[in-house]
């Protein structure tokens, strides 16, 4: 009767990096991005997330200080943050908040006090070389496909994107990449006068790069799997992004959510196929979505470890 779920507690960052500004404000009762603004040097003093939802490391002191209080609250896997780590002195000396993450030096040294502890970590990018710095280091998995949005230029892709040579290392060394392909709509959207525009030529040519390299990716064995990083959201947002926009066919898409997405998040567990020995946890669905995908939300029956799972109905 319980939920499956794993909990990465808090991210891993520089002072002041992401992703302070996504939980600081609010805990402080600042939910809009005015109250964000009007309020930004109150904002950048407070602490009152630190150590809990997010952990500020600007050295390996900072890490062998803070390690054991931090391994202390049962983390299932570490999430560490890279945002242009290659000039991270750089980012730092600005003193903005959000806009930096761990220095190379502090992440490798993360990554080996993690895995010395058995603990899986999964590395936030945002370029080319934070994803190569990220194999380099030895992580586990991304949350991002780096160039998610490309600075919001409008161009046939980014001046520095993944080559063949990083595809195949990703592959060899089985780090899972979570593209989160949704983000790039949002990425392309302007804001003029409260309104959103969806930039449709730049948005064309995002989803023609997703789909160039996310399949090639998939076919030189990178373990993609699903998520898609909205609050209070779930993995339907990505999914639909990717059906929508043809990026994987059905079948892929199909395997990728139901199996190799939760394989990777319990690697120790047999679930995700239907198969002897492997856990009875499965739902029937209303039609083949081989043939038509929206029977995905038309669910009939649910399974959870051999046991029949009845939702209960709203009450009026």
């Amino acid at each position: 009767s319980s939920l499956d779920v794993i909990y990465a507690n808090g991210g891993l960052t520089s002072t002041l990096g992401h992703p302070f500004l996504a939980y600081e404000p609010r805990a402080m009762g600042f939910y809009t991005y005015a109250d964000w603004e009007a309020n930004m040097e109150k904002i950048k003093l407070s602490r009152i997330g630190e150590n809990q939802v997010y952990w500020f490391l600007d050295s390996k002191s900072d890490v062998d200080a803070k390690w054991e209080k931090f391994v202390a609250q049962k983390p299932d896997i570490v999430k560490i943050l890279l945002l242009d780590a290659e000039h991270y002195e750089k980012t730092r000396a600005s003193g903005k908040a959000g806009d930096k993450g761990l220095s190379p030096e502090v992440a490798e040294y993360v990554v080996r006090k993690a895995h010395q502890a058995g603990l899986r970590v999964y590395a936030h990018v945002e370029t080319t070389n934070d994803f190569r710095l990220g194999l380099k280091i030895g992580v586990d998995g991304f949350a991002h496909s780096p160039n998610y949005g490309w600075n919001g230029k409008i161009e046939d892709k980014p001046q520095d994107d993944l080559t063949l040579a990083d595809i195949k290392l990703a592959a060899k060394q089985k780090v899972f990449i979570t593209p989160t392909a949704n983000i790039g709509r949002i990425e392309t959207t302007i804001y003029a006068d409260g309104k959103e525009d969806l930039q449709i030529e730049r948005f064309d040519r995002v989803v023609e790069r997703q789909k160039t390299l996310f399949n090639l990716m998939y076919k030189n064995g990178v373990k993609i799997i699903f998520g898609s990083d909205y609050y209070a959201k779930t993995l339907g947002v990505e999914l639909w992004y990717l059906h929508e926009n043809k990026i994987f066919d059905n079948r892929t898409l199909l395997k990728i959510a139901a199996e190799d997405t939760p394989q990777a998040i319990f690697p120790n567990r047999k679930i995700g196929r239907l198969k002897s020995g492997y856990e009875a946890s499965f739902i029937t669905l209303a039609d083949n979505p081989l043939k038509s995908f929206d029977t995905v939300k038309k669910v009939g029956l649910r399974f959870k470890q051999g046991f029949f799972v009845e939702l209960s109905k709203p009450k009026n």
